[in-house]
């Protein structure tokens, strides 16, 4: 199984959609962060409540399930995958960022 490392190129607010295939019950853990230690290990920077901002899928195990959060959403740069038996690669996790356009509004 082992741990996996998703890295962006800088911060940004959002979700991940996760493409995965795997056996009924199997779980997925995607664990968000903005910052590694000074080791390069995994470090939840944030404080409070939203410290540990964690995502967990279970699949279905009926071939490709896709997941998108819908209720949620993370301030992160990397991105921990647990508990996936299955291999990384390319399509399997895509970054979605979102962007909120304020108009200024003079009273």
């Amino acid at each position: 199984m082992g741990i996996k490392l998703l890295i962006l190129v800088k911060i940004i607010s959002g979700i991940v959609e996760v493409r995965a295939t795997g056996n009924k019950g199997d779980v997925i853990n995607l664990h968000h962060t903005e910052e590694l230690d000074k080791d390069g290990n995994f470090y939840f920077n944030l404080m409070g409540q939203n410290k540990y901002q964690t995502t967990i899928f279970t699949l279905k195990g009926e071939g490709e399930e896709i997941f998108i959060p819908k209720f949620t959403y993370q301030g992160f740069r990397y991105v921990k995958v647990k508990s996936y038996a299955g291999e990384l690669k390319k399509k399997i996790l895509l970054p979605m960022f979102f962007l909120v356009i304020v108009k200024k509004q003079v009273l």
